[in-house]
């Protein structure tokens, strides 16, 4: 071994983040631990929590989690954020003690019916990013659709262009075609992974070989078949009417917004008019002064005396109506099965 360059294990890994954020690899405990707390908050509040994990090749691998708490009734806003850093900064310690993945990756929040983007959401994203790096991300468990339907569970980052926007502070007209931001580009959704460890594999296959249900003969056999149309009769999904009731309340709010954009644009439409109308009237002053050989009156006062209404923010309006998309795409995906019975319906 003399003379022999040792290489460390660590080299054939990117785990300083170099590579771009390609997938989220979520552990299976880790759900299990989200769905866990979600239903416990499911009456009374939205569970939110801390991710840990490691960023590997690109790949995010969450490994472990634990819940922030909603503090007590009548607390303060600054008295829980003090309550929760102290609670966070215990709970990284005791997780070092006993040498579990103590490093911070995003943050995970539970939502009702596919309502989550917000402007809360956004600052707490902001400041995961702006704390720890571009890498860290957000789960999404949606409880509704997860115990109407299947699993819900996304991973979304802010875009580069919605950061850069948001580091300016800045989101008028001019700011957002300078990055070009639109509804769509405001979150990535990143392919999202669930693993299991070899031990669960191995606990999951010894459950299935030793309880797996073998059918009786009887139950083989094939029973007379009869014409029976009950299925098709359209399923009223308690989800499904949740996800219209709250796409026609951000639909108002959208329109509220835009209603306010167009005041603003009609207010300062007049506004600039009076002042082109004072313009030409003092241009029109200082051209007889001109010719009587006296003073020329300044034409800047204009900015004296017109105040012109400073531009409002975009960013709800972006906002909501990247919630309104988030709320197509999921009917457009839910109504499928109901269109089809529809149809057959209709056909028999």
């Amino acid at each position: 071994m003399d003379g022999a360059i040792i290489t460390p294990v660590s080299s054939g890994f990117d785990v300083e983040g170099s590579c771009p954020l390609k997938a989220v690899q979520v552990d299976s405990l880790v759900v299990l631990k989200i769905i866990k707390h979600s239903r416990e908050s499911f009456t009374s509040h939205s569970a939110a929590g801390q991710l840990l994990g490691l960023d590997i090749n690109g790949v995010l691998q969450v490994t472990n989690s634990f819940p922030l708490s909603h503090g007590h009734e009548g607390e303060n806003a600054s008295s829980l954020a003090q309550n929760r850093i102290s609670y966070m900064q215990q709970m990284m310690r005791c997780l070092k003690e006993i040498g579990v993945d103590n490093n911070v990756v995003g943050w995970y929040q539970s939502v009702n019916s596919g309502t989550f983007i917000n402007m809360n959401l956004i600052e707490n994203q902001f400041s995961y990013h702006q704390a720890l790096n571009d890498m860290t991300v957000m789960l999404v468990y949606d409880a509704s659709q997860s115990t109407h339907e299947s699993l819900s569970l996304k991973a979304f980052r802010l875009t580069p262009s919605f950061i850069a926007a948001k580091k300016e502070g800045k989101f008028n007209a001019e700011s957002i075609s300078k990055y070009g931001l639109s509804h769509s580009n405001v979150f990535e959704e990143l392919p999202l992974i669930i693993h299991n460890s070899h031990l669960a594999v191995s606990l999951l296959h010894y459950l299935d070989s030793r309880y797996r249900f073998v059918p009786t003969a009887p139950a083989l056999s094939l029973l007379p078949l009869s014409f029976s149309f009950d299925n098709l009769e359209p399923v009223v999904d308690s989800y499904f009417e949740k996800i219209m009731e709250n796409l026609l309340e951000v639909t108002e709010d959208y329109q509220y917004e835009q209603s306010n954009y167009q005041y603003y644009q009609r207010a300062l439409a007049r506004e600039q008019l009076k002042i082109q109308q004072w313009l030409q009237k003092r241009r029109a002053e200082n051209a007889v002064r001109a010719a009587n050989n006296q003073s020329l009156l300044p034409e800047d006062e204009w900015q004296r005396l017109f105040k012109l209404s400073s531009e409002p923010s975009l960013l709800e309006s972006i906002l909501l109506a990247s919630q309104i998309d988030y709320y197509c795409k999921k009917i457009d995906s839910s109504s499928a099965p109901a269109l089809t019975k529809l149809y057959a319906s209709i056909a028999k």
